[in-house]
Order: structure tokens, then sequence, then C-alpha cells
């Protein structure tokens, strides 16, 4: 069974809370905040591994962003930032990566989306301050990706297709 209660704040904004209490969720608890015209502006949700996903909504449709969600890696306010993803309107997304335990070569990863869901491009940060910037072919094209390096200036170095058919071709500048 799942235990619920809402508090009332002075301002008419309410925030409503969820526990799992027979532990048959992924989650511990949830906390929704909702303004006081009943519009949820915001969402947290501390799941059993102790990670943390808090998601902040465009309630009142200001911006072409319709969601952005932080996930952290514990319940703490201090938590690191493990990744994130901004929703858009036109229902396009942002999928960061970080690699804030520094275990891997790369610091951060950026995957776009298209509105089908498509992953269009994404850029790797590199440790040693290059990136990557790496294109995927969605409409049929003869190509597959086209890879763009720049060193760690931000100066585009060389840029590499690579095509349906297995060939590749590196150019450098």
């Amino acid at each position: 069974m799942t235990l619920s209660w809402v508090d009332g704040n002075s301002d008419g904004s309410k925030d409503y809370w969820y526990y799992d209490d027979d532990f048959h969720s992924s989650w511990s608890y949830l906390d929704y905040h909702f303004d006081s015209s009943s519009r949820l502006t915001d969402a947290t949700i501390f799941n059993d591994d102790g990670t943390k996903d808090h998601y902040y909504y465009d309630y009142t449709n200001s911006s072409s962003v319709s969601y952005v969600d932080y996930k952290s890696d514990n319940w703490s306010t201090y938590g690191q930032v493990t990744d994130y993803t901004i929703g858009y309107d036109n229902g396009s997304k942002e999928v960061v990566h970080f690699d804030h335990n520094n275990t891997a070569n790369w610091n951060s990863v950026d995957y776009q989306y298209n509105s089908s869901a498509q992953l269009t491009d994404y850029t790797i940060g590199w440790d040693n301050g290059s990136k990557d910037h790496i294109y995927v072919d969605n409409n049929n094209a003869s190509w597959a990706t086209i890879d763009y390096q720049y060193n760690s200036s931000g100066t585009l170095v060389d840029y590499s297709i690579h095509n349906d058919d297995g060939s590749s071709h590196t150019y450098y500048l």
C-alpha cells in the first residue's frame, strides 16, 4: 500500500507526498509540488537505489522547454548530478550524461533526439578538453555518421565521414 499526505502552504500551493510502504515500487517516496492554481511545478522521485530524479515543469508555458529532469547520485541536497534531460515542446529532447567519478576518458556526452525519438547528433567532451560532435543520418543518405573533432581550444582539426557501405574518409584541416 502507498501512504500519502498533503501539505497546504500559506501561499496556496500544495505538496503531495507518497510513500511506498509495502516496497512494491522502485521508488521509496514521491514528492509533487503544485502552485496555488493547482499546476504541477516540480516533482521529485526518491529511488530505492539511493538516486533521485527531480523534474521541473514549464507550467506557465513561457518557454520552448516543457520539462527538465535532473538525476542525482543520492538523495542529499548536495548529491552530484549524473545526468539531465531537457524535454522540448516540439517533442525533441536533449540527454546529457556526466562522468563525475572520473572513471572514463570522457567528462560528458550530450545526446540530441528529434520529435520521433531518433538520435540526430551527440557530442563527447573528452578529459583532455577536446570534443567530438557526431551527426547521425536519419534520412537514408549515403553516409551513416559525420564526426567533427575539435581540439581543447575549440578549433576544428579534422572530420570523418562514415558511409553506409562501411567505408570512411577523414579530412585533416
